[in-house]
């Protein structure tokens, strides 16, 4: 107690002055600080198969052509298996794709090696974003659409709403479907899952017939413009001392969960600093 943390403990304790005292000097020995390198511009920050589906802000990039096709790791982050139809949900433009269009878009050959992946990815045809746009034209009061839109999950006092995608309380339940509220709970076809079957499972491997994933992928879709974030690297970059390979290391750890959906960090960050107000929170609020 009683420590000074900011400038406006020592306008108070000491007056104005000594504050004034403490800028002149701090601004004397002011340097620069160099802005973030430009290894982003030369794909060394993130991996190249990656940087090739992330669209330029300046041009729309064409489909890939027969020569350039994109790599492996990029359809497994991009595109997953959307059943019950077999369809492609692309994860980036939240849109579905028919199955031959997809063959055509990555070949053939790629589409077998994707398909046959063990990281390949599958999602429920109820649990997209198209899904939750159109829940508003759709009916469910009625017993027919409450048995098709509510799944009860045992035990627990809720249910999974398959329109709008959020879970319901039964109190709540009781009110939106009054009229067929005791038919619906009562009824041999009532939709029901195990409590452990319902779970937030950002990889998408749980299989979506006997479990409901919670997950839906990213809200934003990828898109590659450096100039709009160059103020956060810019910030990144002098938290980092303007160390190079510090900054090329703390960049790659930020991105790598967002391209890596799922994925588990061994790796924790610390971030320091012996003053108040370098941006430490203000810039990982941000990310």
């Amino acid at each position: 107690m009683g420590e000074f943390t900011d400038f406006n403990d020592l306008h108070n304790a000491a007056g104005l002055d000594a504050v004034g005292e403490q800028l002149d000097a701090a601004l004397a020995d002011f340097r620069p600080v160099e802005a973030a390198p430009s290894a982003l511009a030369e794909n060394e920050l993130l991996p190249p198969d990656y940087l090739g589906d992330v669209p330029d802000a300046a041009t729309d990039s064409p489909p890939p052509s027969d020569v350039e096709r994109p790599g492996i790791d990029a359809l497994l982050r991009r595109y997953a298996l959307l059943m019950p139809d077999g369809k492609i949900w692309d994860s980036f433009n939240r849109q579905i794709i028919k199955k031959t269009a997809f063959k055509d878009l990555v070949g053939a050959a790629r589409y077998k090696e994707w398909v046959n992946d063990d990281g390949r990815r599958t999602v429920d045809k109820s649990v997209t974003f198209e899904k939750k746009l159109s829940a508003a034209e759709d009916g469910g009061r009625g017993l027919i659409g409450a048995l098709n839109r509510y799944t009860y999950v045992s035990p627990s006092d809720f249910v999974w709403d398959g329109q709008i995608l959020e879970v319901v309380p039964i109190s709540q339940l009781r009110y939106a479907i009054a009229d067929c509220f005791d038919d619906w709970l009562k009824h041999p076809n009532r939709k029901e899952i195990p409590r452990a079957n319902f779970v937030f499972d950002p990889t998408q491997k749980v299989d979506p017939v006997t479990h409901i994933n919670t997950f839906r992928g990213f809200a934003v879709k990828p898109w590659r413009d450096d100039t709009k974030c160059a103020n956060i690297l810019n910030a990144l970059y002098l938290l980092c001392n303007s160390d190079d390979e510090i900054f090329r290391w703390l960049i790659r750890w930020l991105a790598y969960p967002l391209q890596n959906p799922g994925a588990k960090m061994d790796t924790a960050i610390l971030c320091h600093s012996p003053v108040h107000g370098s941006g430490k929170s203000i810039l990982f609020d941000v990310v």
